[in-house]
């Protein structure tokens, strides 16, 4: 026989006082909830966003057995909208992704904070260099390796 976690008692206290608190949250916020509680629909500043532990892809396909037999609807028979944004998380991080987009974060997919453009062009502008100097080592280096430094014939 495998083993098989099973949380403490405790944990799963915790657990059921977390999702109380994400249930709340989304009533508050008007956050509109799948039945298995692990898909959140709601709108942000007129967009629509969708955050799920799995994707519209996933869920549909999941409405036919191994033989390829329809065993139930489709959950979105459309499947994604265009006028939608989805996000991959997990359920516990609704509040965090919902009040950074309130607050007018920029989220990836995955609804991590994006990038700023300003906080990577300067990066990307010291490596420029650098890969010039590689790339001119690698076809021959410069004449100042060929004199200076004798690497090259």
């Amino acid at each position: 026989m495998a083993y098989r976690y099973k949380p403490s008692r405790a944990k799963r206290a915790a657990f059921a006082e977390e999702m109380r608190a994400i249930e709340d949250f989304c009533r508050e916020h008007g956050i509109d909830m799948s039945g298995g509680g692990d898909s959140y629909y709601f709108t942000v500043n007129g967009q629509a966003y969708r955050v799920s532990n799995h994707s519209v892809e996933s869920s549909n396909a999941h409405a036919y057995n191994w033989a390829g037999e329809k065993t139930r609807d489709l959950y979105h028979p459309g499947g994604r909208r265009e006028d939608t944004i989805y996000i991959h998380a997990s359920k516990t991080r609704i509040r965090e992704i919902y009040s950074d987009l309130v607050s007018g974060y920029r989220l990836d997919g995955r609804g991590n904070r994006a990038a700023e453009e300003s906080a990577v062009l300067p990066s990307l502008r010291l490596l420029e260099g650098s890969v010039e100097r590689m790339l001119k080592q690698m076809i021959g280096g410069t004449d100042h390796d060929r004199q200076v430094h004798h690497r090259f014939p």
